[in-house]
């Protein structure tokens, strides 16, 4: 048996899963078909959401009256606490509030959202939800605000 007859039915199912991947724009995942990822590694976005401030674990965070900054938000898309409502845009402040995390390369789109008053010593986590005919919902990071 040669090489060919050996690996030939492999490299057949080999490349009719690398076309269905680019098809779909990456590896499989929940979204309907034909819809795009925002999870990391998974399709397109290739520049996914990330929490730049306050960074993602965060303790110690002021409790409210601080902007939130965000990279790489979808149009459409919308931030949100646990806590409640989608947050409203706010200008991302200059420089940013430090400390912050350094998105990823290419990533200049940033986003600022103002948040209002907040529980001291209470932990938030942050998500990202976009709407449309391929919703999604990323939770972007969490954060615990100062005592």
């Amino acid at each position: 048996m040669n090489a060919s007859q050996r690996f030939g039915p492999y490299l057949a199912a080999a490349l009719l899963a690398a076309l269905g991947l680019a098809r779909c724009g990456g590896a499989a995942t929940s979204a309907p078909a034909g819809c795009p990822t925002l999870m990391p590694g998974a399709g397109t976005p290739t520049i996914p959401p990330a929490l730049v401030y306050p960074i993602p674990g965060a303790t110690g965070v002021p409790d409210g009256n601080f902007t939130l900054v965000a990279a790489y938000v979808p149009p459409g898309g919308t931030i949100a606490l646990s806590s409640g409502a989608a947050l409203a845009a706010a200008a991302v402040p200059s420089p940013l509030p430090s400390p912050y995390a350094s998105p990823a390369p290419n990533a200049t789109a940033m986003s600022g959202f103002a948040v209002g008053a907040l529980a001291p010593s209470t932990s938030f986590t942050v998500a990202l939800s976009v709407p449309g005919a391929c919703p999604a919902t990323v939770q972007l990071g969490q954060f615990t605000t100062h005592s």
